[in-house]
Order: C-alpha cells, then sequence, then structure tokens
C-alpha cells in the first residue's frame, strides 16, 4: 500500500480513539454503526462494487489508517492507492425481506475492526434473483459521524448512476486536512474558550458523576420510547419557551437526574456536531465533541428550560478543542459529568411502534458507567434511548418516568 500522507488525528478522531483505546477486544464492535442503502431494481452487484470504490476514491476517511504505536500521539495515514474492498454478498430468498436483511447483517456489524490493519469500513451486498438489493456499510465511528450518513449516501447514489468509464474521482477534503487546519497557530488561539470552559466546569465542583453508580455489579441497560404524543408536548415547550426540542430534552433529562438523585447542580456531557464551519460541514469524518453543559435546576419549568438552552448554546460554540489538552489541566483529576446527552439521527435503534411506555432492550453500543441519553426527532416521533451502566434498574426507569411526566404536565413542580 503506497501511502502519501501522514499526520495527526483531527480533534474528533482524537475523542473518538480516547473513548475506546481501553476497551478490551471483545467490546471493540460497540462503536461500529451502520448504513441501509435500498437500490433500484436493475442494479447488479458489480456496478455497486463499482460505486463503492469511486466513494472511497472520493472519501479520504475510507482510504486512512492509524498508527497507534505511540499512545501519546496517535497518528493517521490516507493511501491514495485504489482500497481492497471488504464486500460480502449475501443472497436473500425474496426481495425486501426486512428480517432476512438484518440477521445476514449481524456478524458483519458485530465484527470488531482493527484501525491498524485496514480502513475500518465493511459493506454487505444483498442481493436477490441475480441482482442487489439493498446495501449495508458498516464502520468505526472513526471514520464517519451520523452527520456524515448523508454525504455517503449522496455520494453512493452519484456514482452508482454514472456510467462506465467516466473520469477519475476527485478526492473530497478529509480529516488530515481538517486536523491540520485545526493545529495551525491562528486555530489554536481560536480552541482557547474552549479549554478555558471546561477548565471553568472542573473547578466549580458540579457534576462528580452520577450518584451510586456501581459498574462492578451492574451491567447495562436500555430503555427506548418512541412517541408523537411527547414530541408534540416537546414542541408546545420549545415554542413557548423559543428554544428547541433538543434544549427542551434535556432539560427535562436533567431536571429527572435531579429528582431521582437529589443533585441540584449537575454538568451534562453533550455533543457538539462542530460543522458550522461551511469549509468542514460535508467533511465525512468524526467530528463530534463532549461539551460541558453546567445545570443548577430552576424552581420553574420553562425557566429551567431557558437556563439549559443558553448554556448549551454557549457551549456548542465552543466546540472544537484538543482533548488530551483538557485531560491534563489540574482540575479534571476525579471529574466525570453527571450524565451524557446527544440529539442526533443514529442507525442502530430497531423501529418499533409508536407506544407510551418506555421498552426495555439489549444495548446496542457503547455504554460507559452512569447515565446517558440518546433523542432523535424522527418520522414525526420523539425517541428517547436511555442507556445506563452500573446503575440499578428501578432508578433508570424512575428517570425516565420523570421525563414523560414533565413533558406530559408541563406545568410540573
Amino acid at each position: 500500500m503506497h501511502t502519501n500522507d501522514f499526520g495527526p488525528l483531527s480533534y474528533g478522531q482524537l475523542r473518538q480513539w480516547r473513548d475506546v483505546e481501553n476497551l478490551p477486544r471483545e467490546r471493540w464492535h460497540e462503536v461500529n454503526t451502520w448504513l441501509r442503502w435500498s437500490l433500484p431494481a436493475d442494479v447488479g452487484t458489480e456496478r455497486v462494487r463499482r460505486a463503492l470504490r469511486a466513494l472511497a476514491a472520493r472519501c479520504p476517511s475510507l482510504r486512512t489508517t492509524y498508527d497507534l504505536t505511540d499512545p501519546a500521539r496517535p497518528r493517521q495515514r490516507v493511501t491514495t492507492d485504489d482500497v481492497e474492498l471488504d464486500t460480502v454478498a449475501i443472497t436473500a430468498t425474496g426481495r425486501g425481506s426486512d428480517e432476512e436483511a438484518m440477521a445476514a447483517t449481524e456478524e458483519v456489524l458485530d465484527h470488531p475492526f482493527d484501525l491498524r490493519e485496514r480502513p475500518a469500513w465493511r459493506t454487505l451486498i444483498l442481493t436477490g434473483r441475480g441482482l442487489a438489493t439493498e446495501v449495508f456499510l458498516v464502520r468505526h465511528h472513526i471514520v464517519a459521524d451520523g452527520l456524515s450518513n448523508g454525504v455517503l449516501e449522496h455520494e453512493f447514489r452519484t456514482f452508482l448512476n454514472e456510467q462506465d468509464g467516466q473520469e477519475v474521482v476527485a478526492a473530497a477534503e478529509g480529516p488530515l486536512d481538517l486536523a491540520l487546519w485545526q493545529r495551525a497557530p491562528e486555530q489554536q488561539r481560536a480552541w482557547a474558550p474552549a479549554v478555558e470552559r471546561w477548565e471553568h466546569t472542573f473547578a466549580a465542583e458540579d457534576g462528580r458523576g452520577f450518584p451510586g453508580v456501581d459498574s462492578a455489579n451492574i451491567g447495562a441497560l436500555q430503555c427506548v420510547l418512541r412517541s408523537s404524543a411527547a414530541l408534540g408536548r416537546a414542541g408546545d415547550l420549545a415554542a413557548r419557551t423559543r428554544t428547541s426540542v433538543s434544549s427542551v430534552v434535556l432539560a427535562v433529562y436533567t431536571l429527572a437526574i435531579a429528582q431521582v438523585t437529589g443533585v441540584e447542580r449537575l454538568v451534562a456531557e453533550s455533543e457538539c456536531s462542530n460543522r458550522f464551519n461551511p469549509r468542514w460541514r460535508s467533511v465525512v469524518s468524526s467530528m463530534v465533541q463532549s461539551v460541558p453543559v453546567p445545570v443548577t435546576v430552576a424552581d420553574d419549568l420553562a425557566e429551567h428550560i431557558t437556563r439549559v438552552h443558553h448554556e448549551a448554546m454557549t457551549a456548542y460554540r465552543r466546540g472544537m478543542y484538543d482533548v488530551d489538552t483538557v485531560a491534563a489541566l489540574p482540575s479534571a483529576a476525579g471529574h466525570t459529568a453527571t450524565c451524557e446527552y446527544n440529539f442526533f439521527p443514529w442507525q442502530e435503534i430497531a423501529e418499533s411502534a409508536d407506544s407510551t411506555e418506555p421498552v426495555w432492550e439489549e444495548p446496542t453500543s457503547a455504554v460507559k458507567s452512569g447515565c446517558s441519553l440518546r433523542a432523535a426527532e424522527k418520522d414525526a416521533t420523539l425517541v428517547l434511548c436511555l442507556r445506563t451502566r452500573g446503575v440499578a434498574q428501578d432508578r433508570a426507569a424512575a428517570v425516565m418516568k420523570h421525563m414523560l411526566a414533565l413533558l406530559n404536565e408541563s406545568t410540573a413542580f
């Protein structure tokens, strides 16, 4: 493999690596995510493979491996050579068989990637009657975040519709370009307020983890609710407070934790997309980074939502920084956020019917110690996925119960 680009990780890549570098091998697969694309009725497998090769040529992240020899300075290398596809074709007995498709992907999804050996993605082509019907693209989270999904699909379908013999694919900017830009002197100065925010949060002594965590004896849990009614109520609260559904959900989540644990000052570690700069808005990479949202419980729900929204918006403006610099701050020692929060679309939550009660499921991806909420507005419903590790099930259930009560009774307190 000929490599002509070698350099540091971007801040988003570094965050992803620090999150998983100490996971035991049997948990490596937990950071795999997947995309599922349906295909037109007349597409053969070779045409799909050709589009996938073009996709790799277009997106440097799909041609990247990692040098992890020095733990303090992980690096990435990008090849300009054609990538050998890691693709498997499986024949289904009937077109569009969802159960069959998901069964076929289970082994592919759960197989871990070794970031050092080859680009950390693979595909499965589902076929029927000699034609390709669907494509599943599985990748390590370091390769691409949820906001890269639309870019990947758009590029794939563009290449799928092109004819043989089209001109060479031009590579887009990738995570190595981003990493070098982030480390330029003028950008280093721009990231200083983000580090200062973390330092201030640590020094305030708020948020020392979710109270009562016992990871040694209590494993991972996952509770999911899909509710169109809850989305309507969250939307009403957002309109009334002139905020957003995401901020409303974060507010009722932190308030529910306060009601369950008795902690009135906490820190929510939220996720920032970092796609505000037009140059990097469409880059295929993992750009998401955690930001601290300090929360002091207010005596009124509307005031609490407004306060949380202001803190979250301030945090999102300071979402790009070197995680190693933050981790090295003296005040960071022993500090753990009270909870985690993520409002992004994701693929790994199975589809289910609209419901009024949450459903307990097997956890579908990495779960850290403590309490984490993933939320999304999808198909006119609000999806809430509460994941915990080391938290008793009755306490996790109580958090979800209080969240729903706050959404159901907008004048609660």
